[in-house]
């Protein structure tokens, strides 16, 4: 092989790796792109190609396949008979003209694809292309033959067909477009055209042909205000379908894609009617602002005119299909103002835009009615301000109407102004948390002011919310209370608003709500009060940081309590309740209110009070509560015992899921069951868990009472409810046994003496017993003289005891010993030890006696009661209630 052999091979050799290297980077860098793109099928048949020099000057296919697929949704595009004009700028290739014999295009939108509202384009309006750089697949001159395209619809799949044919200059514009859709019966045409210089000046002439006649006709001037300074853009424009009910047609179609209801608004005119007129300018330098930012600006100036006459409903996409008639002037001037409004309006198929109305209000459709009106009968200060009368009507399951005079600003600054404004509506029911409401009806009426500061309304006289029943819901926490016929008269409540509309940032600052309160109850139920009617009067506000109420609570039987309620919303809740009953009214009050209270417990004189404060910190702290009852010289009866002067404080708290009551100063000055006793002092304390408030502990620090001229007094101890029964142990100090024989209903018994003793009072489930008391006479002893007459009855029967009769005439006794039990039935066995003397009998001789005495406790207080020496309550409630069980009186 020669050396000059060797270059040549090693040159061909470097060449076919490159060649190798290159196609497989081709192959590579193709495969990358396409699946950058989302293209899943990309297939073409026939390829032609023919070249102007070494550049190729034409593609032709004869067919292609194009299929692409993102975010769930599918695109696919079939061709036939593809013809590409290339054009070259250096060694950049255009696209000059594309033309396609047919095309069919199918389009699968995500399965699970919502309705969303339509939101402006949110991008620069210069934005779109920019002629130093149009896209290369940008054809200048773009026709498809015959067009089909398959879309989803309200049917599932709808088919449209025609043509397209798109020309442009090299720089985008002028720009002519013509598009045809291919109906039998009303063929299709939109011609467009569009000449300027993009961006900076734009004039855009459109029309929408339907049968050969005009449908609709857009013509829109874009350019700039060169002459002012600084620079402004103006932007001018009309459009106009004057033609609209020849359009039944085109309606038809189009409910293939929107709900079009066929139920027209009565009196409307014949022929339909969209105008649209707009001369609108800002500053040049904002002009790359999002559309949506634009019409906002605080600089933006310019006119708008709206007149539409819809007689059939018109679908705007996002909003709502619309159906009436519409009159609207416009004023831009850093607001937009309305300088004359009227118009009659019904909305339906309404947009995602409703879905910011709670679910249970929100409604199918909208009327809107807007007149003009006369002025106010309180005009604002402005100086222009435009009366209207707005009436709006919601359809669906829970039907709206409101009506309002109103008057809007036509000229800076920005204001509106409500007169008599009524809102009314009824709904059959509503959950809301723990409770469920029933039949909710308001008819609420408000006037006010707003403007670009903030919102004051005042709530006018009439006003009122009304629920039927409000009920505890299925598992609710709160389950055995239920409210009827709730009724709010909200008349003088003021809500006041402060926002911030500046900027970007549009914020509430503060809300204010403010006034009386006045809510009533026909009727609430709960296992602890006795059903009757309730009112809460007072006066609260309420904002975004605090809630404050100072109102009462008053139940039809009387007896108001007083509320007072201070809530700083990140802080801790305060509620503070008090109430004050006096005499024999507060004592009915309670009976009226609480089933608990003792049917047989009154009081006649005296006061009692309560104090209760519930406090709750933020988080998962516990609710706490502690409070106390006041008694100052209360005086009553309770069954058929009077009791007089209580007095003191019974303090009571709950936190920490434990129940504490305690006193240390509650005294009762009398207590009188047919024996007077008293004062009586207390000193204890009660604890328990609150899921068994009655297996708590006492803890009995003092107690002792005054009983017939001596004390009964109980030594501190503590005793747990839970473990029934229990031992109370009651001494007995230095009684008077002239007192108790005093108050012993039998006639000419008396005697002298001190008496002491122990009674073990054990309380258990069944009622009070006592087992193994003693009593006993404390030295030197006394006299017993027990009435003759009755003795010597028992004397003449039996002659043993005629000396026991003598002696007893007037027994000097030395020791007096006494046994004591008592069942749970009333029935007290005492057994007495008597020894002792009488000096005028056999000569002072010593008489021992041992005698049983059995006697019913309850018979006996019945004849004192029935004495009178309890009070005249006493004892007319005993004869009642001998009468009502058919017995007589006991004998003493």
């Amino acid at each position: 092989m020669t050396r000059r052999r060797v270059p040549l091979l090693v040159t061909i050799a470097v060449l076919l790796l490159l060649a190798v290297g290159s196609s497989l980077w081709l192959r590579s860098w193709w495969a990358g792109w396409l699946e950058a793109q989302g293209i899943v099928q990309l297939d073409w048949t026939g390829l032609e190609l023919s070249f102007a020099g070494v550049r190729p000057g034409s593609v032709q296919l004869g067919a292609v396949t194009v299929e692409r697929e993102s975010a769930g949704q599918r695109l696919r595009l079939e061709g036939l008979n593809l013809t590409a004009g290339l054009g070259w700028q250096s060694w950049r290739p255009t696209l000059q003209n594309l033309r396609v014999e047919e095309l069919q295009v199918d389009y699968w939108p995500p399965e699970q694809a919502q309705e969303q509202p339509m939101a402006p384009p949110d991008e620069p309006l210069s934005a779109m292309f920019s002629e130093q750089d149009l896209p290369l697949w940008l054809p200048e001159h773009l026709q498809i033959d015959q067009l089909r395209l398959n879309l989803p619809c309200r049917a599932g799949r709808c088919a449209l067909s025609g043509s397209v044919d798109i020309s442009r200059a090299g720089s985008l514009l002028p720009l002519n477009v013509n598009l045809t859709l291919d109906d039998p019966a009303h063929p299709m045409r939109l011609v467009a055209q569009a000449d300027g210089q993009w961006p900076q000046q734009v004039r855009l002439d459109t029309r929408l042909e339907a049968e050969g006649e005009p449908l609709v006709t857009l013509i829109s001037d874009w350019r700039p205000s060169e002459n002012l300074l600084p620079a402004r853009v103006h932007w001018q424009g009309r459009l106009e379908a004057p033609e609209l009910p020849q359009a039944d047609w085109l309606l038809e179609r189009l409910s293939n894609w929107f709900d079009l209801p066929a139920n027209p608004l009565p009196d409307q005119p014949d022929a339909g009617v969209l105008a649209l007129q707009w001369e609108l300018d800002w500053p040049q330098s904002v002009s790359d602002q999002p559309a949506v930012h634009l019409l906002r600006h605080p600089d933006l100036k310019g006119d708008v005119r709206l007149q539409a006459q819809l007689p059939q409903p018109w679908p705007i996409p996002g909003v709502a299909t619309v159906q009436g008639n519409l009159a609207l002037d416009l004023n831009a001037d850093g607001r937009w103002l309305a300088r004359a409004a009227q118009g009659r309006l019904r909305l339906t198929g309404l947009g995602g835009w409703i879905n910011a109305v709670p679910e249970a209000l929100r409604p199918r459709a909208l009327e809107i009615s807007l007149t003009p009106a006369e002025l106010l009968p309180r005009p604002s200060g402005h100086a222009g301000m435009l009366p209207l009368r707005l009436a709006v009507t919601t359809e669906g399951a829970q039907p709206l109407r409101l009506e309002s005079h109103l008057a809007v600003a036509t000229r800076a600054p920005w204001q509106l102004q409500l007169g008599r404004t009524r809102l009314r509506g009824q709904m059959p029911g509503w959950q809301a948390g723990d409770w469920r409401l029933q039949t909710l009806r308001a008819d609420l009426v408000v006037s006010g002011t707003a403007d670009l500061d903030g919102l004051q309304l005042t709530v006018e006289r009439g006003s009122v919310l009304e629920i039927a029943h409000l009920d505890p819901a299925e598992g609710s926490a709160i389950a055995d209370l239920w409210l009827d016929g709730l009724s709010w008269q909200p008349e003088g409540v003021t809500l006041k608003a402060a926002y911030s509309l500046a900027g970007e940032r549009r914020q509430l600052d503060q809300l204010t709500v403010a006034g009386p309160v006045q809510l009533s109850a026909r009727s609430i139920r709960h296992p602890l009060l006795k059903t009757q009617s309730w009112r809460l009067q007072g006066k609260g506000s309420a904002s975004t940081s605090q809630i404050e109420l100072d109102v009462q609570l008053r139940p039809a039987s009387g007896g108001p309590l007083a509320m007072v309620l201070n809530w700083p919303l990140s802080g801790p809740l305060a509620l503070d309740i008090s109430g004050g009953w006096q005499g024999k009214s507060g004592s009915d009050a309670l009976a009226g209110v609480l089933t608990s209270w003792p049917s047989l417990l009154t009081f006649d004189q005296g006061t009692m009070t309560t104090d209760i404060t519930l406090r709750k910190s933020p988080g998962d702290v516990p609710l706490s509560l502690s409070g106390k009852l006041a008694f100052d010289q209360l005086s009553g009866v309770y069954d058929r015992m009077a009791w007089t002067g209580l007095t003191g404080q019974l303090p009571f708290s709950l936190a920490q899921n434990q129940l504490q009551v305690e006193t240390t100063d509650l005294t009762l000055a009398q207590v009188n069951p047919g024996i007077a006793a008293g004062p009586l002092t207390l000193s204890a304390s009660y604890q328990a868990p609150i899921g068994s408030p009655a297996s708590g502990t006492v803890e009995l620090r003092r107690v002792d009472a005054s009983l017939l001229g001596g004390n009964l007094v109980v030594e501190p101890r503590r005793w747990s409810m839970a473990e029934l029964p229990v031992i109370i142990p009651v001494q007995i100090r230095q009684l008077e046994l002239s007192s108790l024989l005093t108050a012993y209903p039998m006639e000419g018994l008396a005697g002298t003496g001190t008496l002491s003793g122990y009674l073990p009072l054990r309380l258990g489930s069944d009622g009070i017993a006592i087992e193994r008391g003693r009593v006993t006479a404390e030295a030197p002893g006394g006299t017993l003289v027990f009435p003759s007459d009755r003795l010597r009855a028992i004397a003449q029967s039996n002659p043993t005891m005629d000396l026991v009769a003598q002696a007893m005439e007037n027994f000097r006794y030395s020791v007096l010993n006494s046994a004591i039990d008592y069942d749970e039935s009333g029935t007290l066995q005492l057994g007495l030890n008597l020894e002792g003397s009488n000096p005028e009998v056999q000569q002072g001789q010593v008489v021992r006696l041992n005698i049983t005495i059995e006697e019913n406790i309850p018979d006996l207080l019945t004849s004192l009661q029935l004495s009178g020496k309890v009070n005249e309550a006493v004892t007319e409630r005993v004869r009642k209630m001998l009468q009502e069980q058919g017995r007589t009186a006991p004998e003493p």
